[in-house]
């Protein structure tokens, strides 16, 4: 029989997600690169170079979120939009839906850039 054996990219990859994970459960801030790379079965200098990782993909994330146009205001919301411009939200909801209105949808509801707003106004 063969065993399932991972590619380094897999290997890295899981490695990765599961430093992630400690990440965002709080948990990765006791833990020293020692006792990682004791776990994770590799040597020390690879944990590091994996948290270095984790910070250039933070970095550009944020990077790619601030070129958002919803990432500086969340936008308002259709019924906000629809006061301000004067029209039924309905309307304004039949507008976004036919792609004639930049919207994104947070949390179920539409949000609508508030400089999409300044644009319908003119």
């Amino acid at each position: 029989m063969t065993e399932d054996r991972l590619t380094t990219h897999e290997t890295k990859a899981a490695r990765l997600m599961v430093l992630y994970r400690l990440r965002l459960e709080g948990r990765l801030d006791g833990l020293s690169d020692v006792d990682l790379a004791a776990a994770f079965e590799t040597r020390r200098e690879t944990i590091w170079k994996d948290k270095q990782a984790l910070k250039r993909a933070d970095k550009l994330y944020q990077e790619i979120m601030a070129r958002q146009p919803w990432a500086d205001k969340p936008g308002v919301t259709v019924a906000e939009a629809a006061s301000t411009l004067g029209c039924d939200p309905e309307t304004l909801t039949g507008m976004i839906r036919g792609g004639l209105v930049n919207a994104r949808k947070k949390r179920g509801r539409w949000r609508i850039p508030t400089a999409e707003v300044e644009r319908l106004k003119r």
